[in-house]
């Protein structure tokens, strides 16, 4: 029998562990490769939730992760791309030491650098599989090069196949919690309480008495920073537990910053609204608004526009529409990321 090879999969990430778990379950239930996953952070919370088949990471020191990889030893290792000192630069550190074959995959538009840098170092795998043509662009003018980057999409996106259309009851604002994070150099910062102050403004500018829903982002710690809102406003706001990515089917309007659930609402066939203020256009990572699916705007009276317009008007499903889903849903990324490592390990 064909000897099975032994695959090593890392996130720390929320992101990260999104991008390698279509990949993971798919390698999971084929008889010629054996998993190891090494999770930490929000990846081993969301984890725990569907695949406890996984090391939580999170109460291990450096020592303990490398004794894990001693006795498994993996014939490739595949991981999410997380900022700052996370685990898989420790783990790619280590395979680089035994000449094992590396792969990423960055899951959104921005911070490539930042990705795979730490401490003044640089940690860069064997391969990087990216989302598109304009990833691959941008990494190559930030200096990558173009032998190392291959466009494969992200895995995630085979999870948004479902259109949504019904049960439109309520507004959902996406929080992100660009307040509670100790931010690099050269990442953009936001005041996400002050947006969503803004936001809820215009609403009763606008005389829109829909319900709205915060979703909270899964690293918010500060659960109370939006209570003073809730508080002054009469309108009906309420916090949920849930993620946003559960909230999406039921709202009518989705708003936020530059979350990676705006894309997956807009490429859903919700209606959204990405309010990143102070910015130039031509900064803005949200997918979703460079290609027109979703509504970018970088100024409080561009807001009140879109909102209005946005709330009012139906989601134009056009052609555009459907071939942004064939590009980004429908291209098979994770047979393409597979398709990757059995290159990187023959």
């Amino acid at each position: 029998m064909k000897r099975k090879n032994k695959i090593l999969i890392v996130a720390e990430d929320l992101g990260g562990y999104n991008a390698v778990k279509n990949v993971l379950l798919s390698l999971s239930r084929d008889i010629y490769f054996e998993v190891l996953s090494l999770f930490c952070g929000t990846a081993a919370k969301f984890a725990s939730i569907g695949d406890k088949n996984f090391v939580d990471c999170d109460q291990k020191d450096t020592q303990e992760i490398y004794k894990f990889l001693e006795e498994f030893k993996p014939n490739l290792v595949f991981f999410g791309t997380g900022i700052g000192d996370t685990l898989d630069k420790k783990v790619l550190e280590w395979a680089k030491k035994y000449k094992i074959p590396t792969l990423g995959i960055i899951d959104y538009w921005s911070e490539y650098k930042l990705r795979f840098s730490a401490q003044k170092s640089m940690f860069l795998p064997d391969k990087i599989c990216v989302i598109d043509d304009y990833m691959f662009n941008s990494m190559v003018r930030d200096g990558f090069g173009k032998g190392s980057l291959v466009i494969t999409g992200n895995p995630y996106f085979e999870d948004f196949k479902e259109i949504y259309n019904t049960n439109e009851n309520y507004i959902l604002f996406v929080s992100q919690p660009f307040s509670e994070i100790k931010f690099l150099s050269g990442h953009r910062k936001f005041d996400e309480v002050e947006i969503f102050s803004q936001i809820v403004g215009i609403i009763k500018e606008l005389g829109i008495m829909e319900k709205i829903i915060i979703g909270l982002h899964p690293r918010t710690i500060k659960k109370e920073k939006y209570n003073k809102i809730i508080n002054d406003s009469k309108l009906n706001i309420s916090i949920f537990e849930k993620t946003s990515s559960e909230l999406i089917a039921g709202a009518r309007l989705v708003l936020g910053i530059n979350s990676m659930v705006l894309f997956e609402s807009a490429i859903r066939g919700k209606k959204v609204v990405s309010y990143q203020p102070g910015i130039d256009k031509e900064d803005d990572s949200l997918m979703s608004n460079r290609i027109g699916i979703s509504c970018g705007v970088y100024d409080k009276e561009s807001l009140k526009k879109c909102i209005f317009s946005m709330y009012n008007n139906e989601m134009d499903k056009s052609i555009k529409f459907r071939e942004v889903r064939k590009e980004y849903i429908d291209s098979n990324p994770t047979q393409k990321v597979i398709d990757v490592i059995n290159n990187l390990i023959r």
